[in-house]
Protein backbone atom coordinates (compact mmCIF):
# COMPACT_ATOMS: atom_id res chain seq x y z
CA UNK A 1 0.00 0.00 0.00
CA UNK A 2 1.41 3.21 -0.74
CA UNK A 3 0.67 6.27 1.78
CA UNK A 4 0.20 9.49 -0.05
CA UNK A 5 2.55 12.45 1.22
CA UNK A 6 -0.44 14.99 0.96
CA UNK A 7 -4.38 13.23 1.76
CA UNK A 8 -7.38 15.76 1.25
CA UNK A 9 -10.04 15.22 4.03
CA UNK A 10 -12.60 17.53 2.12
CA UNK A 11 -12.58 20.39 -0.08
CA UNK A 12 -16.09 22.40 0.04
CA UNK A 13 -16.92 25.66 -1.70
CA UNK A 14 -20.32 28.02 -0.77
CA UNK A 15 -21.15 31.24 -2.46
CA UNK A 16 -21.36 34.87 -0.49
CA UNK A 17 -22.88 37.64 -2.78
CA UNK A 18 -19.85 37.85 -5.19
CA UNK A 19 -17.28 36.18 -3.28
CA UNK A 20 -16.54 32.59 -3.67
CA UNK A 21 -15.40 30.66 -0.31
CA UNK A 22 -13.42 27.97 -0.60
CA UNK A 23 -12.30 25.90 2.68
CA UNK A 24 -9.79 22.84 2.32
CA UNK A 25 -8.25 20.35 5.19
CA UNK A 26 -5.32 18.21 4.58
CA UNK A 27 -3.38 15.55 6.23
CA UNK A 28 0.27 16.36 5.43
CA UNK A 29 1.69 12.60 6.71
CA UNK A 30 5.21 12.04 4.72
CA UNK A 31 6.42 15.60 3.45
CA UNK A 32 7.90 18.57 6.22
CA UNK A 33 6.41 20.74 3.35
CA UNK A 34 3.35 20.98 0.78
CA UNK A 35 2.37 24.01 -1.51
CA UNK A 36 -1.50 24.12 -1.58
CA UNK A 37 -2.67 25.44 -4.76
CA UNK A 38 -6.18 26.05 -5.73
CA UNK A 39 -6.81 26.17 -9.51
CA UNK A 40 -10.04 27.71 -11.18
CA UNK A 41 -11.50 27.01 -15.04
CA UNK A 42 -14.61 28.32 -16.44
CA UNK A 43 -14.60 24.60 -18.61
CA UNK A 44 -13.04 22.23 -15.87
CA UNK A 45 -10.54 21.43 -18.14
CA UNK A 46 -7.65 23.81 -18.46
CA UNK A 47 -6.95 25.65 -15.16
CA UNK A 48 -4.77 28.67 -13.99
CA UNK A 49 -3.58 29.30 -9.93
CA UNK A 50 -5.44 32.35 -8.37
CA UNK A 51 -3.89 31.39 -4.77
CA UNK A 52 -1.16 29.42 -2.97
CA UNK A 53 0.50 28.81 0.12
CA UNK A 54 2.88 26.65 1.33
CA UNK A 55 2.50 25.01 4.50
CA UNK A 56 5.06 22.51 7.02
CA UNK A 57 3.67 20.15 9.00
CA UNK A 58 2.17 21.96 11.89
CA UNK A 59 0.15 24.47 9.88
CA UNK A 60 -1.28 21.45 8.04
CA UNK A 61 -3.18 20.39 10.91
CA UNK A 62 -5.34 23.53 10.69
CA UNK A 63 -8.28 24.69 7.79
CA UNK A 64 -7.44 26.37 5.34
CA UNK A 65 -9.40 28.53 3.17
CA UNK A 66 -9.34 30.89 0.30
CA UNK A 67 -11.82 34.00 -1.08
CA UNK A 68 -12.64 34.37 -4.43
CA UNK A 69 -13.27 38.06 -5.47
CA UNK A 70 -12.40 37.70 -8.92
CA UNK A 71 -14.71 35.19 -10.07
CA UNK A 72 -15.30 34.74 -13.60
CA UNK A 73 -19.02 34.99 -14.85
CA UNK A 74 -21.14 31.59 -15.11
CA UNK A 75 -19.87 28.45 -13.54
CA UNK A 76 -16.39 28.17 -12.01
CA UNK A 77 -14.77 25.10 -11.53
CA UNK A 78 -12.15 24.71 -8.38
CA UNK A 79 -9.57 22.06 -7.60
CA UNK A 80 -7.03 22.17 -5.16
CA UNK A 81 -3.64 20.88 -6.18
CA UNK A 82 -1.09 19.78 -3.48
CA UNK A 83 2.93 19.09 -4.35
CA UNK A 84 4.73 17.72 -1.44
CA UNK A 85 8.70 18.28 -0.80
CA UNK A 86 9.60 16.04 -2.95
CA UNK A 87 7.54 17.51 -6.35
CA UNK A 88 5.01 14.73 -6.07
CA UNK A 89 1.39 15.99 -7.01
CA UNK A 90 -2.22 15.20 -6.01
CA UNK A 91 -5.45 16.83 -6.73
CA UNK A 92 -8.75 17.31 -5.00
CA UNK A 93 -12.16 16.58 -6.66
CA UNK A 94 -13.32 19.69 -8.49
CA UNK A 95 -16.06 21.81 -7.36
CA UNK A 96 -18.26 24.17 -9.14
CA UNK A 97 -19.68 27.83 -7.99
CA UNK A 98 -22.39 29.63 -9.58
CA UNK A 99 -21.11 33.37 -10.16
CA UNK A 100 -24.86 34.82 -10.97
CA UNK A 101 -27.70 36.34 -8.78
CA UNK A 102 -29.95 33.57 -9.43
CA UNK A 103 -30.16 30.02 -10.52
CA UNK A 104 -28.28 26.71 -10.37
CA UNK A 105 -26.75 24.27 -12.19
CA UNK A 106 -26.17 20.57 -12.42
CA UNK A 107 -22.68 19.92 -12.56
CA UNK A 108 -22.67 15.82 -12.89
CA UNK A 109 -24.11 12.56 -12.53
CA UNK A 110 -21.33 9.90 -11.60
CA UNK A 111 -21.88 7.10 -12.63
CA UNK A 112 -24.30 8.09 -15.49
CA UNK A 113 -23.76 4.04 -16.30
CA UNK A 114 -25.35 3.03 -12.94
CA UNK A 115 -25.00 -0.54 -11.75
CA UNK A 116 -24.93 -0.41 -8.18
CA UNK A 117 -27.98 1.45 -7.74
CA UNK A 118 -26.03 4.60 -6.67
CA UNK A 119 -25.01 7.36 -8.13
CA UNK A 120 -24.07 10.96 -6.79
CA UNK A 121 -25.01 13.89 -8.37
CA UNK A 122 -23.54 17.16 -8.26
CA UNK A 123 -25.23 20.79 -7.92
CA UNK A 124 -24.15 24.39 -7.59
CA UNK A 125 -26.50 26.96 -7.30
CA UNK A 126 -26.52 30.97 -6.97
CA UNK A 127 -28.61 30.84 -3.88
CA UNK A 128 -30.45 29.23 -1.25
CA UNK A 129 -33.17 27.67 -2.87
CA UNK A 130 -35.54 23.97 -3.73
CA UNK A 131 -35.22 21.72 -6.46
CA UNK A 132 -37.58 19.44 -7.16
CA UNK A 133 -35.96 16.15 -8.65
CA UNK A 134 -38.07 14.33 -11.14
CA UNK A 135 -36.58 10.98 -12.82
CA UNK A 136 -38.72 10.05 -15.85
CA UNK A 137 -38.15 6.79 -18.26
CA UNK A 138 -37.68 7.06 -21.65
CA UNK A 139 -41.91 7.33 -22.51
CA UNK A 140 -41.47 10.57 -19.90
CA UNK A 141 -43.58 8.65 -17.65
CA UNK A 142 -42.52 9.99 -13.92
CA UNK A 143 -41.19 7.17 -11.85
CA UNK A 144 -39.45 8.82 -8.80
CA UNK A 145 -39.29 12.18 -7.26
CA UNK A 146 -37.03 13.74 -4.63
CA UNK A 147 -36.90 17.27 -3.43
CA UNK A 148 -33.51 19.22 -2.01
CA UNK A 149 -32.70 21.65 -0.38
CA UNK A 150 -29.40 23.67 -2.02
CA UNK A 151 -27.82 26.21 -0.28
CA UNK A 152 -26.07 28.57 -2.19
CA UNK A 153 -22.60 27.07 -3.34
CA UNK A 154 -21.16 23.77 -4.60
CA UNK A 155 -24.17 20.74 -2.99
CA UNK A 156 -23.75 16.92 -3.53
CA UNK A 157 -26.78 14.37 -2.87
CA UNK A 158 -26.11 10.62 -2.96
CA UNK A 159 -29.24 9.45 -4.53
CA UNK A 160 -30.80 5.48 -4.48
CA UNK A 161 -32.03 4.34 -7.85
CA UNK A 162 -32.83 0.35 -6.51
CA UNK A 163 -36.13 1.20 -7.13
CA UNK A 164 -35.80 1.57 -11.15
CA UNK A 165 -35.78 -1.26 -13.71
CA UNK A 166 -32.86 -1.59 -16.38
CA UNK A 167 -33.09 1.29 -18.83
CA UNK A 168 -32.91 5.03 -19.74
CA UNK A 169 -33.78 7.86 -17.22
CA UNK A 170 -33.74 11.43 -17.31
CA UNK A 171 -33.21 13.44 -14.26
CA UNK A 172 -34.89 16.71 -14.53
CA UNK A 173 -34.27 19.79 -11.97
CA UNK A 174 -36.79 22.39 -11.22
CA UNK A 175 -36.49 25.21 -9.69
CA UNK A 176 -38.89 27.87 -7.66
CA UNK A 177 -38.35 29.91 -10.45
CA UNK A 178 -39.61 27.32 -12.81
CA UNK A 179 -35.73 26.76 -14.40
CA UNK A 180 -35.16 23.40 -15.70
CA UNK A 181 -31.78 21.47 -15.96
CA UNK A 182 -31.94 17.70 -17.17
CA UNK A 183 -29.52 14.80 -17.10
CA UNK A 184 -29.47 11.66 -18.80
CA UNK A 185 -28.66 8.06 -17.64
CA UNK A 186 -28.76 4.34 -17.67
CA UNK A 187 -29.24 1.55 -15.01
CA UNK A 188 -28.13 -1.54 -15.63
Amino acid sequence: ITVLPVNIEYFKGVKSGNLHLLFWKVNCINTSLVTLTIERSSDALHFTPVYAVNSDLQRCLQPFAYTDSRALPGINYYRLKMKDANGAVNYSTIIALLNKETGFELVSLLPTLVQNNKAFLEMTSAEQSKVELFINDISGRQVQRISKQLIAGSNGFALDFSTLAKGTYYLSAYSVQGRKRVIRFVKQ
